[in-house]
Formats: C-alpha cells, sequence, structure tokens
C-alpha cells in the first residue's frame, strides 16, 4: 500500500502465528491507525494461523466448545459458525467441529483482515524462526535474530510462542536416553511398536485426543498418562449461556484474589445445580470475564492460579 509522505512506518513483530498470534495480527489489521503500520507474523512452521492446537491431523480431534460460542471476535459472537456454515449449512450452533476447521476459520479471518487493512496498514509473513531478540531499550528498535542468520528491527515484539513440548520434556529425567517429545500435532501421529508403553505428560483433552487416535491403530498399545492433580476431563453437556444472577460482576466480587476468586465460583456453582443449571455455566462466565479477572491479579496470584487452579 501506499505510504504518506514524511511518515516512518510503524512496524510490529509477532513471533508465533498460531491463535494467539494470528488473532494479535487480525486486531492490529481491523484498527484505524494515524501512521503507516506493518504486521509482521513470523511463524517457524509450515503454516499460518493454525499452530498445534488447530493444526491439520489424521484424527478428527474436536474442539471443546460448541461452534456458537467459539468466534474469535468479541463483536460479532457468530462469526466462526457463519463461516462453518459457508463449507456445511447443516451444522448446528451446539455442534462440536474438528480443530481443524477452526483453523482453517483463523486463516480465512487473517487473510481477510490482511486485504480490507486501512490505507497504510501491511501484512508481511515470514517463515523463519526467531532465535534471539536483543535488549529492549527506550526509543530504540529491537532486533530478532533469525536461524538463518538475518535480523529483522521492529518497534515492538509480540511473543506468542505457547508452551513448548520440549522444554517439558528436558526436565524428565530417563535412564535409557533422551525422551522423544510428541505434541498435540502429531495426534494419530504416534507409532507404539516396540516400546513397552507411552507416557503422556498432562491429563486434559489432549491427552483424550492422543489415546483414542493412538489406540484407534494400535488396540494392544499400554498408555500411561500422568499429572499434578490427576484431573480428567468432565463430559460436555448442553446448557444454557450467561444466566447467572450475578453475571457481569465475577471480576468485582473475587477484587484480585484467588481464594475469593475460588470461593465465588464454587458457590455460583452450586447455586446454578440446584436451580436446575449446570456448572458449566459458571466456567463460561469466567471465560467471559476472563480478562478482567486476570488483570485483578497480582503477579503472585497469577503463579498461584497457573500452579493450582489452572487444571480445575
Amino acid at each position: 500500500m501506499n505510504q504518506p509522505l514524511g511518515q516512518s512506518v510503524h512496524t510490529i513483530a509477532i513471533v508465533g502465528a498460531g491463535f494467539s498470534g494470528t488473532a494479535t495480527a487480525v486486531h492490529l489489521l481491523r484498527r484505524p491507525w494515524t501512521r503507516p503500520l506493518r504486521v509482521v507474523l513470523i511463524e517457524r512452521g509450515p503454516e499460518m494461523g493454525r499452530g498445534l492446537a488447530y493444526a491439520r491431523s489424521d484424527y478428527p480431534a474436536l474442539l471443546n466448545v460448541p461452534a456458537s460460542q467459539m468466534s474469535a471476535t468479541m463483536s460479532d459472537p457468530d462469526e466462526f459458525l457463519r463461516f462453518a456454515r459457508r463449507r456445511d449449512p447443516g451444522i448446528q450452533g451446539e455442534d462440536f467441529l474438528p480443530r481443524a476447521e477452526y483453523g482453517a476459520y483463523l486463516q480465512d479471518l487473517l487473510r481477510s483482515a490482511a486485504a480490507a487493512a486501512p490505507p497504510g496498514v501491511r501484512l508481511e509473513q515470514i517463515h523463519a524462526e526467531v532465535v534471539g531478540v536483543g535488549e529492549v531499550q527506550r526509543d530504540q528498535p529491537v532486533v530478532l535474530a533469525l536461524a538463518d542468520g538475518s535480523r529483522l528491527s521492529a518497534d515492538a515484539v509480540v511473543l506468542a510462542m505457547g508452551v513448548q513440548a520440549s522444554q517439558v520434556v528436558e526436565r524428565i529425567p530417563s535412564k535409557s536416553g533422551p525422551l522423544a517429545a510428541v505434541t498435540g500435532s502429531r495426534i494419530g501421529g504416534m507409532d507404539p511398536e516396540g516400546k513397552d508403553a507411552i507416557l503422556l505428560v498432562g491429563t486434559g483433552l489432549t491427552m483424550v485426543d492422543v489415546a483414542c487416535a493412538t489406540l484407534e491403530r494400535h488396540p494392544q498399545a499400554t498408555l500411561h498418562a500422568i499429572s499434578r492433580h490427576g484431573l480428567l476431563p468432565r463430559g460436555q453437556t448442553v446448557f444454557r449461556r450467561h444466566t447467572l444472577a450475578d453475571e457481569g460482576r465475577l471480576a468485582s466480587l473475587s477484587a484480585g484474589s484467588l481464594s475469593r476468586l475460588v470461593k465465588v465460583a464454587r458457590r455460583l456453582a452450586q447455586e446454578s445445580e440446584r436451580n436446575g443449571g449446570d456448572w458449566r455455566e459458571v466456567v463460561t462466565q469466567i471465560r467471559w470475564e476472563a480478562p478482567a479477572i486476570w488483570r485483578g491479579l497480582s503477579m503472585a496470584e497469577r503463579r498461584r492460579f497457573l500452579r493450582h487452579v489452572r487444571g480445575f
């Protein structure tokens, strides 16, 4: 796009093009800017917009939230549902669709946002691995080092790299040599032949997907799943949304205290079930208010949440 004369281009680099990186890029491309903007989206994998969670897979792993609640745009809650119905008009709002379908939706959002960006705003996509980030200094560009030896300067950098499985595996001692890390993107690609057992670190939804995909191909495989709390995902139900008496006030009720948040959530869940509702309504409300709740927590409380409460 044409750049207005006399104005320098402001560059924002986003490292990682999974959900978080892609959603950030889409948001930046949609905003009105008073100066030229260059959004640089950097992804080391083969595709933009998918990441590990929504990568293509031989096994049709499903989303854990109904289609009508999966829009990436808060102002347009039916955006994902409309996208899915363009491909299959029979899809209902309460259907749980394949994760790969959501990856296609994110890619479509990115293409549309880039095409409709205001004058002077452009998207640049780079397939590369960032191996270093330079020192951050006031009023100075941040320099990113890429694996091919090149450098990229940016006025601001967003790190959206997710949690790398190899970081976890490196902390697990093994007498038989290095462990092989298999992430959610490899669902259905595990081959247990010749191995006594497979250890799944974590007992969340990805564990369920990996276990189902592996046992479908290798019914005799032995799988062990381990986690700190030993919790298993609860079955989904059809439930109402936004029906809580305390709707919109969870952040104020918790007032920056993790213990208060847990107590309020438990109280609301019990009240919901006594009134013929479902505890999932409370979890949905917490998700809706998550940004405000998170901003109200101190760093110490955030660490406590990640360590002790997130699994629940």
